[in-house]
Protein backbone atom coordinates (compact mmCIF):
# COMPACT_ATOMS: atom_id res chain seq x y z
CA UNK A 1 0.00 0.00 0.00
CA UNK A 2 1.67 3.19 -1.22
CA UNK A 3 1.56 6.22 1.05
CA UNK A 4 2.26 9.70 -0.30
CA UNK A 5 3.81 12.18 2.12
CA UNK A 6 3.78 15.98 1.75
CA UNK A 7 5.17 18.68 4.01
CA UNK A 8 2.93 21.73 4.45
CA UNK A 9 3.90 24.92 6.24
CA UNK A 10 1.29 25.87 8.78
CA UNK A 11 1.27 27.98 11.93
CA UNK A 12 4.00 25.90 13.61
CA UNK A 13 7.71 26.44 13.01
CA UNK A 14 8.17 23.02 11.44
CA UNK A 15 6.04 21.96 8.44
CA UNK A 16 3.17 19.56 9.04
CA UNK A 17 3.30 16.08 7.51
CA UNK A 18 0.26 15.25 5.36
CA UNK A 19 -0.15 11.67 4.16
CA UNK A 20 -2.57 10.16 1.64
CA UNK A 21 -3.16 6.49 0.86
CA UNK A 22 -5.87 4.11 -0.30
CA UNK A 23 -7.27 1.17 1.63
CA UNK A 24 -9.28 -0.89 -0.82
CA UNK A 25 -11.83 1.56 -2.26
CA UNK A 26 -11.51 3.93 0.68
CA UNK A 27 -9.38 7.07 0.36
CA UNK A 28 -7.46 7.81 3.57
CA UNK A 29 -5.49 10.78 4.84
CA UNK A 30 -3.72 12.03 7.94
CA UNK A 31 -1.97 15.16 9.18
CA UNK A 32 0.20 15.60 12.25
CA UNK A 33 -1.19 19.07 13.04
CA UNK A 34 -3.16 19.42 16.29
CA UNK A 35 -6.55 19.00 14.60
CA UNK A 36 -5.35 16.01 12.57
CA UNK A 37 -3.92 14.27 15.63
CA UNK A 38 -7.29 14.69 17.36
CA UNK A 39 -9.12 13.06 14.45
CA UNK A 40 -10.59 16.35 13.25
CA UNK A 41 -10.77 18.05 9.87
CA UNK A 42 -7.76 20.18 8.94
CA UNK A 43 -7.26 22.62 6.08
CA UNK A 44 -3.78 21.31 5.21
CA UNK A 45 -5.20 18.20 3.56
CA UNK A 46 -8.06 20.04 1.87
CA UNK A 47 -5.67 22.65 0.47
CA UNK A 48 -3.69 19.94 -1.30
CA UNK A 49 -6.81 18.17 -2.56
CA UNK A 50 -7.96 21.51 -3.99
CA UNK A 51 -4.62 21.87 -5.77
CA UNK A 52 -3.45 24.74 -3.56
CA UNK A 53 0.32 24.28 -3.21
CA UNK A 54 1.03 27.73 -1.77
CA UNK A 55 2.36 26.25 1.47
CA UNK A 56 3.86 23.04 0.05
CA UNK A 57 7.45 22.74 1.33
CA UNK A 58 8.35 19.27 0.16
CA UNK A 59 9.73 19.00 -3.37
CA UNK A 60 7.19 16.49 -4.67
CA UNK A 61 4.51 18.56 -6.39
CA UNK A 62 4.26 15.97 -9.19
CA UNK A 63 3.07 13.33 -6.72
CA UNK A 64 -0.22 15.20 -6.33
CA UNK A 65 -1.24 13.55 -9.61
CA UNK A 66 -0.96 10.21 -7.83
CA UNK A 67 -3.23 11.53 -5.08
CA UNK A 68 -5.84 12.56 -7.65
CA UNK A 69 -5.59 9.08 -9.21
CA UNK A 70 -6.27 7.58 -5.78
CA UNK A 71 -9.43 9.66 -5.58
CA UNK A 72 -10.83 8.14 -8.78
CA UNK A 73 -13.46 5.59 -7.87
CA UNK A 74 -13.01 6.22 -4.15
CA UNK A 75 -15.76 7.06 -1.69
CA UNK A 76 -14.57 10.66 -1.55
CA UNK A 77 -13.72 11.29 -5.22
CA UNK A 78 -17.17 12.11 -6.61
CA UNK A 79 -18.18 14.24 -3.62
CA UNK A 80 -14.90 16.17 -3.74
CA UNK A 81 -15.25 16.84 -7.48
CA UNK A 82 -18.69 18.35 -6.99
CA UNK A 83 -17.52 20.25 -3.92
CA UNK A 84 -14.56 21.81 -5.75
CA UNK A 85 -16.77 22.88 -8.66
CA UNK A 86 -19.20 24.63 -6.31
CA UNK A 87 -16.29 26.17 -4.37
CA UNK A 88 -15.04 27.70 -7.62
CA UNK A 89 -18.57 28.95 -8.34
CA UNK A 90 -18.73 30.44 -4.84
CA UNK A 91 -15.48 32.35 -5.40
CA UNK A 92 -16.79 33.74 -8.70
CA UNK A 93 -20.09 34.77 -7.10
CA UNK A 94 -18.23 36.60 -4.33
CA UNK A 95 -16.07 38.36 -6.92
CA UNK A 96 -19.20 39.54 -8.74
CA UNK A 97 -20.69 40.72 -5.44
CA UNK A 98 -17.51 42.55 -4.50
CA UNK A 99 -17.30 44.07 -7.96
CA UNK A 100 -20.85 45.40 -7.71
CA UNK A 101 -20.37 46.68 -4.17
CA UNK A 102 -17.14 48.49 -5.00
CA UNK A 103 -18.55 50.48 -7.90
CA UNK A 104 -19.61 53.21 -5.49
CA UNK A 105 -15.93 53.99 -4.90
CA UNK A 106 -14.98 54.20 -8.59
CA UNK A 107 -15.45 57.86 -9.37
CA UNK A 108 -12.19 58.34 -11.30
CA UNK A 109 -10.73 56.98 -14.51
CA UNK A 110 -13.47 57.99 -16.94
CA UNK A 111 -12.89 56.21 -20.24
CA UNK A 112 -14.45 56.15 -23.74
CA UNK A 113 -16.96 53.40 -24.45
CA UNK A 114 -15.45 50.20 -25.83
CA UNK A 115 -16.60 48.94 -29.19
CA UNK A 116 -18.83 45.88 -29.08
CA UNK A 117 -16.08 43.89 -30.80
CA UNK A 118 -13.57 44.81 -28.09
CA UNK A 119 -16.11 43.95 -25.39
CA UNK A 120 -16.30 40.39 -26.73
CA UNK A 121 -12.58 40.03 -27.38
CA UNK A 122 -11.64 41.24 -23.89
CA UNK A 123 -14.63 39.45 -22.26
CA UNK A 124 -15.67 42.62 -20.47
CA UNK A 125 -18.55 42.95 -18.00
CA UNK A 126 -20.48 46.22 -17.58
CA UNK A 127 -22.18 47.00 -14.27
CA UNK A 128 -24.79 49.76 -14.54
CA UNK A 129 -25.82 51.85 -11.52
CA UNK A 130 -28.08 54.71 -12.45
CA UNK A 131 -26.40 56.35 -15.44
CA UNK A 132 -22.93 55.23 -14.36
CA UNK A 133 -21.46 52.29 -16.31
CA UNK A 134 -18.49 50.47 -14.79
CA UNK A 135 -16.27 48.25 -16.94
CA UNK A 136 -14.47 45.14 -15.58
CA UNK A 137 -12.26 42.60 -17.33
CA UNK A 138 -12.72 38.81 -17.20
CA UNK A 139 -10.71 38.64 -13.96
CA UNK A 140 -12.93 41.27 -12.29
CA UNK A 141 -10.35 44.06 -12.47
CA UNK A 142 -11.79 47.57 -12.81
CA UNK A 143 -11.07 49.20 -16.18
CA UNK A 144 -12.92 52.53 -16.02
CA UNK A 145 -16.36 54.10 -16.21
CA UNK A 146 -18.62 56.30 -18.30
CA UNK A 147 -22.23 57.49 -18.31
CA UNK A 148 -25.13 56.15 -20.36
CA UNK A 149 -28.82 55.40 -19.91
CA UNK A 150 -30.19 51.92 -20.63
CA UNK A 151 -31.42 52.65 -24.22
CA UNK A 152 -27.99 54.00 -25.15
CA UNK A 153 -26.23 50.91 -23.72
CA UNK A 154 -28.55 48.58 -25.62
CA UNK A 155 -27.86 50.53 -28.81
CA UNK A 156 -24.09 50.45 -28.24
CA UNK A 157 -24.07 46.74 -27.37
CA UNK A 158 -27.08 45.02 -28.99
CA UNK A 159 -25.47 41.57 -28.77
CA UNK A 160 -24.56 41.69 -25.08
CA UNK A 161 -26.67 39.68 -22.67
CA UNK A 162 -28.50 41.45 -19.88
CA UNK A 163 -28.27 39.80 -16.46
CA UNK A 164 -29.92 40.95 -13.24
CA UNK A 165 -29.46 37.98 -10.93
CA UNK A 166 -26.50 39.27 -8.92
CA UNK A 167 -27.89 41.50 -6.14
CA UNK A 168 -30.55 42.73 -8.56
CA UNK A 169 -28.14 45.02 -10.41
CA UNK A 170 -28.17 45.60 -14.17
CA UNK A 171 -25.18 43.80 -15.67
CA UNK A 172 -24.18 43.39 -19.31
CA UNK A 173 -21.94 40.42 -20.01
CA UNK A 174 -20.13 39.33 -23.16
CA UNK A 175 -20.08 35.64 -22.21
CA UNK A 176 -21.88 33.48 -19.67
CA UNK A 177 -19.16 31.22 -18.27
CA UNK A 178 -18.57 33.11 -15.02
CA UNK A 179 -22.17 34.26 -14.64
CA UNK A 180 -23.53 30.73 -15.05
CA UNK A 181 -21.21 29.49 -12.30
CA UNK A 182 -22.22 32.38 -10.05
CA UNK A 183 -25.90 31.57 -10.55
CA UNK A 184 -25.28 27.87 -9.93
CA UNK A 185 -23.63 28.71 -6.62
CA UNK A 186 -26.50 31.03 -5.65
CA UNK A 187 -29.04 28.25 -6.29
CA UNK A 188 -26.97 25.60 -4.48
CA UNK A 189 -25.23 27.47 -1.68
CA UNK A 190 -27.05 25.48 1.01
CA UNK A 191 -26.07 22.26 -0.74
CA UNK A 192 -22.46 23.47 -0.78
CA UNK A 193 -22.59 23.74 3.02
CA UNK A 194 -23.70 20.09 3.17
CA UNK A 195 -20.91 19.03 0.80
CA UNK A 196 -18.34 20.98 2.83
CA UNK A 197 -19.35 19.12 5.99
CA UNK A 198 -19.26 15.81 4.11
CA UNK A 199 -15.73 16.50 2.88
CA UNK A 200 -14.61 17.59 6.33
CA UNK A 201 -15.89 14.35 7.81
CA UNK A 202 -14.20 12.30 5.08
CA UNK A 203 -10.74 13.81 5.58
CA UNK A 204 -10.57 14.07 9.35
Amino acid sequence: MEKLLFEIQGSAKEPYRVTFWKNGEDFKSSCNCKAGKNGMYCKHRLDLLEGDVTNLKSDNYEELEKVYKMLEGSDLGKVLEEFLYLREAEIIYKKYSKMIFKTTSFEKNEIPFYSQEDIFIERITIVKKGVNCYFFDFNFNFLGWNKANLPKLKKLYPDLQLEENIQGKTIFISERENMNKANIYFSKKNYLKELREHVKLAIR
